[in-house]
């Protein structure tokens, strides 16, 4: 390629050597733009005209990927292969870390494990320590495989749109094998600040329009720092995709200690499940239902429609929130209230109110 004297793209035949004067394949008009990718393999190319985004393979001399709209309405189904959902999702800002991952300094064991796989410990090249979620599929073998594919692309894609101090960021994504998915929790202490945190990271996702899904502290990274932020992103969602996916018959997993009574009725997750979700455990420290079994847990949820019960421990701080565990869901604050109300509020103060209440029922 060069440019010319009128400032156009001229592409030369080196092998005739002479000037190529056709448009690249697929494309028709009288512009075209080009570009390579940082990787030297890949060309790309797009015509205003015909609103079409092709890319090519120039070593193979294939195109990697079908056509794409240039108004990023391109579906993602279930039937899209790995390397396609990856190539689609780099155009949509998720950089690819493959060559950058030292997989030499990876943990040997899953840190933890959830529905679709395990994260693991590891390290970029640079020294730089990072969380790997990897997903549990074999891409082309099943038709579930294919279903888990499409899912791991929504979180990648609603998690790519995410950038906060409270929400663990999302560096990239990779394709290797010989590994599964992993979930890392760590506990901050002080009750107000665990609240803090965890309402700022929540509060930015709702404003952002991404409902989190599935909230609870084993869903939290502690950094270096000791700052809490939100991770695994395996149940959420964007209010509005311009990367369309398909509708699967894919399940969204669901914890029945920390899920409201709608949740049980299979109402989908919402803001206001997400604000249910929010205070409970991070107010006493504990799980929800702290003692019982998972079976009490669901037979308590689905049959006799019942909460967990005041934390007799902070009940002043229970009784603040109160309203996060309406039953009605209208009736729940949003997170943005809920950071407005907690954001003042520090650990010696809310010794200070157990302190005072523990005083007025001894009076």
């Amino acid at each position: 390629m060069a440019l010319g004297a009128d400032q156009a793209i001229e592409i030369w035949d080196v092998a005739a050597r002479s000037l190529h004067k056709s448009f690249p394949h697929g494309h028709h008009g009288s512009g075209c733009n080009l570009a390579y990718f940082p990787d030297g393999r890949r060309l790309i190319s797009g015509s205003p005209e015909d609103q079409i985004i092709k890319i090519r393979d120039v070593h193979q001399n294939s195109e990697g990927i079908g056509p794409l709209k240039l108004d990023l309405e391109a579906d993602a189904t279930s039937i899209t292969s790995l390397t396609d959902l990856v190539s689609n999702l780099q155009l949509r800002g998720c950089s690819d870390l493959t060559g950058q991952l030292d997989m030499s300094k990876a943990s040997v064991y899953p840190i933890s494990s959830g529905g679709f796989g395990d994260i693991y410990r590891c390290r970029l090249k640079s020294g730089v320590e990072v969380a790997v979620k990897t997903v549990r599929l074999y891409a082309g073998s099943s038709d579930q495989d294919k279903k888990y594919l499409k899912h791991a692309a929504q979180e990648l894609y609603a998690r790519s749109k995410c950038k906060h101090a409270n929400v663990q960021p999302l560096l990239g994504m990779a394709m290797f094998r010989g590994m599964g998915v992993e979930r890392e929790y760590a506990r901050v202490s002080g009750t107000a600040s665990r609240c803090r945190y965890m309402c700022y990271g929540l509060s930015y996702l709702h404003v952002s329009g991404v409902v989190y899904g599935d909230l609870k502290g084993a869903n939290v990274l502690v950094s270096i720092d000791g700052t809490p932020r939100l991770a695994d992103f395996g149940n959420a969602k964007l209010q509005e995709y311009k990367l369309k996916f398909t509708k699967t018959s894919t399940r969204e997993t669901m914890s029945p200690r920390w899920a409201a009574l709608k949740l049980y009725e299979g109402a989908p997750y919402s803001f206001a499940a997400d604000v249910y979700a929010l205070v409970m455990e991070i107010i006493t420290g504990e799980v929800p239902w702290s003692g019982q079994t998972e079976r009490f847990v669901l037979f308590a949820g689905t049959m006799k429609k019942e909460c967990p019960g005041r934390p007799e421990a902070h009940i002043p701080t229970y009784s603040e929130h109160g309203d996060c565990w309406e039953n009605d869901p209208g009736k729940r604050p949003t997170a943005e209230q809920v950071k407005s109300k907690i954001e003042g509020i520090t650990q010696q103060g809310l010794r200070s109110l157990e302190v005072d209440m523990a005083d007025a029922e001894m009076s």
